[in-house]
């Protein structure tokens, strides 16, 4: 158990590092006077839009079989992750971004992304206890760098604001991790954590240490 824990603060790093990719876009938005927040509702706008096509796409329950379910799962990941990359492609197509570059940061994320998802899933099929902490963990760390897929990792199950139901947060964490995640739990993880105060992931990576080691 231990080892997939280790696998996990791993791989959340790696994702974290990589977003940094996304740091000469967000200069050029800045330079050139772009709101992030226009940009942020625009991506979140069609992510809404993929979600109801996942809904679809996605309506068969991922398997009891364990190795089924992860051979199931990972095809899963990368259906959402195509959408979420045509869903990107689309808005910076707004801002005059080229395809080419965007399709290239996105690729050097995406493998982490996906890498991240799979070890919670895994995880959730032996030991369901630990997925809400393993969430909580990987949205504190990720979203206060990785601006831009925000909106995007809603559709894996990673919800900066808790879930409530109907939202694809809610709904991704029903199909790959087998239940969502009571908004009041997350409630009360935020205020053990302190997240109001700053150097939040710290704390996290601390508590991670003791339980884990």
């Amino acid at each position: 158990m231990s080892a997939k824990i280790q696998d996990f603060k791993v791989s959340v790093e790696r994702l974290v590092n990589s977003t940094n990719v996304f740091d000469q876009a967000r200069d050029v938005f800045a330079i050139t006077g772009f709101d992030m927040g226009e940009f942020t509702e625009k991506f979140s706008l069609e992510i809404e839009r993929e979600l109801e096509k996942l809904k679809i796409e996605l309506q068969e329950p991922l398997p009891e079989d364990e190795t089924e379910c992860s051979r199931k799962r990972e095809v899963a990941v990368t259906a959402v992750l195509d959408h979420i990359e045509g869903a990107l492609v689309r808005v910076h197509r707004m801002y005059n971004v080229p395809e080419l570059e965007v399709r290239a940061s996105y690729d050097k994320v995406k493998p982490h992304i996906k890498h991240v998802v799979l070890v919670v899933g895994n995880v959730a099929d032996k030991h369901p206890i630990l997925v809400e902490l393993l969430i909580f963990t990987a949205i504190t760390a990720i979203c206060p760098e990785g601006w831009i897929l925000r909106p995007a990792l809603r559709l894996l199950g990673f919800g900066p604001t808790g879930p409530v139901k109907g939202l694809a947060a809610a709904w991704a964490q029903r199909f790959f991790f087998r239940r969502a995640i009571p908004a009041k739990s997350w409630f009360s993880m935020l205020q053990r954590a302190g997240m109001t105060e700053p150097n939040r992931w710290r704390k996290i990576k601390i508590l991670l240490d003791k339980l884990f080691g």
